[in-house]
């Protein structure tokens, strides 16, 4: 029964080499060099489509980084000007405490108008930067 079995793939080993070794019809072989190119063809569109959106998605991603880094910056420059007039308040505060009756409450409303534009200024420049 071994040997059988050794014949019977033995044939069937010797058909599928025959099989293999076949030669391909010029239509065959045409067909397939054809199939082979649009396929290549359609993965290379593939390919580049993507590389299109993946490029514009970058595109947008750096600049709205960029737009971020600007509005980041624009609010620090804020801060410390906004900072500066606050210090500056405070030292015409002190100042305005040498004077007495209506000319301290002038000094001291003064002091107050230049920190309330200095902080519209900055408002101002914050909402710009967002635009």
């Amino acid at each position: 029964m071994t040997s059988s079995k050794l014949v019977l793939v033995t044939a069937l080993s010797v058909l599928a080499l025959v099989a293999c070794s076949k030669k391909e019809t010029a239509a065959e072989t045409r067909s397939d060099v054809a199939a082979a190119a649009a396929q290549g063809q359609e993965n290379v569109a593939e390919a580049q489509r993507d590389a299109t959106v993946s490029a514009a998605d970058a595109q947008r991603d750096a600049s709205t980084a960029a737009a971020d880094a600007r509005v980041d910056a624009v609010k620090e420059d804020a801060n410390v000007s906004l900072e500066q007039a606050k210090a500056a308040y405070k030292v015409a505060v002190e100042q305005c405490e040498a004077k007495t009756g209506m000319a301290r409450d002038a000094c001291k409303s003064a002091a107050q108008a230049v920190l309330d534009a200095a902080q519209a200024a900055v408002d101002a420049r914050l909402t710009a930067a967002k635009k």
